[in-house]
């Protein structure tokens, strides 16, 4: 919730109140220019990791290239695997050659396309993974034996950074240019294919549009997130109780049926309030409380073969009256 002059826009997401920095611009102004301010970190990563992996590297490329590409390769050869249907049906003469030869590369590409992701998951990416890790505790080891002893005595300096989210960041950044590249080729093949249809072209794009303009994420975005939960509070500080830290002086005090009981208890206070205790808020905001906005894209996703249906159905009842 927030006011009207209020900078900040407040959520509950389960056990975390979020708070986030209100923003005016468009969905789309706002994707571009945090792309843009962005590009130096991603083009020094790109460049570190290249070097670390350069023939990884080069084979990931190559599987970027092909999911750049091949829905769009998919998308014409089914276009022309329809339209020769069509024809047949129309002349009465089945056009069997181009028949066969569009179904023959549609498996062609259906099997490369299982070949490159089999490549990237079990090859590439986890490759690239390992190589981005390492890099990132390198320097952060740097970082730290080059800091002078005051600085390293600092609480903030000494606070641990999740390699797996930066990871998990940069991952979603690839799927994002992937994604956002695959739009460009299809839209140019949808212009190609549909120059005297406006209609087609504005609904084949009306799905990409919506799930840019739609997509929820903290991750460019200022905010701050925090719990007050105190069943959540606690049942955190009894888990931490049982590390190998406080083994000795729990055993000693015989509390070791007294965290289970209590841990027990909040526990069952968060599941009586259906809290959600997810330790990624992020994660948390990227959900929806309501499927409307997944109805809505899939109904965008398949308007063009809605109104495909329709045009061929009012054309076959004009035909027979």
């Amino acid at each position: 919730m927030s006011s009207p002059h209020s900078q900040l826009t407040r959520l509950q997401l389960g056990v975390w109140t979020v708070a986030i920095l209100n923003d005016t611009k468009p969905a789309l102004r706002k994707a571009f220019d945090s792309f843009v301010s962005s590009l130096s970190i991603y083009r020094r990563v790109a460049y570190d990791i290249y070097n670390a992996e350069r023939l990884i590297s080069v084979l990931y490329l190559l599987c970027m290239l092909w999911e750049i590409v091949a829905p769009a390769l998919v998308l014409y050869t089914s276009n022309d695997l329809l339209a020769c249907i069509e024809r047949s049906l129309q002349q009465g003469k089945p056009e069997a050659a181009r028949i066969c030869w569009n179904l023959g590369a549609h498996v062609f590409m259906s099997g490369i396309s299982a070949i490159e992701s089999w490549t990237r998951d079990t090859i590439a990416q986890p490759r690239l993974e390992m190589a981005f890790r390492l890099h990132c505790e390198f320097q952060l080891m740097q970082t730290h034996l080059n800091l002078d002893v005051p600085t390293s005595l600092n609480p903030l300096t000494r606070k641990k950074i999740r390699l797996e989210s930066l990871a998990y960041l940069v991952i979603r950044v690839v799927e994002t240019i992937i994604a956002f590249l695959q739009v460009i080729t299809q839209v140019g093949l949808l212009m190609y294919l549909t120059s005297n249809s406006p209609v087609l072209l504005v609904l084949s794009l009306a799905e990409p549009i919506h799930s840019v303009t739609t997509r929820r994420t903290l991750y460019n975005t200022p905010h701050v997130s925090h719990t007050e939960n105190s069943d959540y509070q606690r049942s955190n500080s009894l888990v931490a109780m049982s590390a190998p830290t406080f083994r000795s002086k729990v055993l000693s005090s015989n509390l070791v049926s007294y965290i289970l009981d209590e841990y027990k208890r909040s526990s069952a206070i968060l599941l009586s309030k259906g809290l959600s205790t997810s330790d990624s808020p992020r994660e948390m905001y990227r959900l929806r409380l309501t499927p409307l906005n997944d109805i809505a894209s899939a109904v965008l996703r398949d308007s063009n073969i809605v109104r495909g249906g329709t045009c061929h159905g009012y054309a076959c009842l004009l035909a027979f009256s």
